[in-house]
């Protein structure tokens, strides 16, 4: 299993974000979506920039760190992870 760890470390900034804020109801609407969803990216490529750009505007600090490492996502990032396992075969 390919696993980016740009993603892990989105995805561990957007749980801590969720947990803080868990308090008022009102934000948990768009703080767990968005928080599922980099949990998938950890593991498979997709285009996430509208993830990026709405954990930016509706998460406080640790989303706008999270949605500039989301931004920055690139496919190669998956890839490298995959070679490194076939060479230890």
């Amino acid at each position: 299993m390919v696993k980016n760890n740009t993603m892990k470390a989105a995805y561990i900034l957007l749980l801590i974000h969720t947990i803080l804020f868990a308090f008022f109801i009102i934000p948990l609407i768009w703080s767990i979506p968005i928080t599922s969803k980099a949990k998938k990216l950890q593991f498979e490529y997709s285009e996430a920039t509208g993830l990026g750009v709405c954990s930016i505007l509706f998460m406080a600090l640790f989303g706008i760190i999270a949605g500039i490492l989301i931004l920055t996502n690139k496919k190669e990032n998956y890839s490298e992870g995959q070679e490194e396992i076939q060479q230890a075969e």
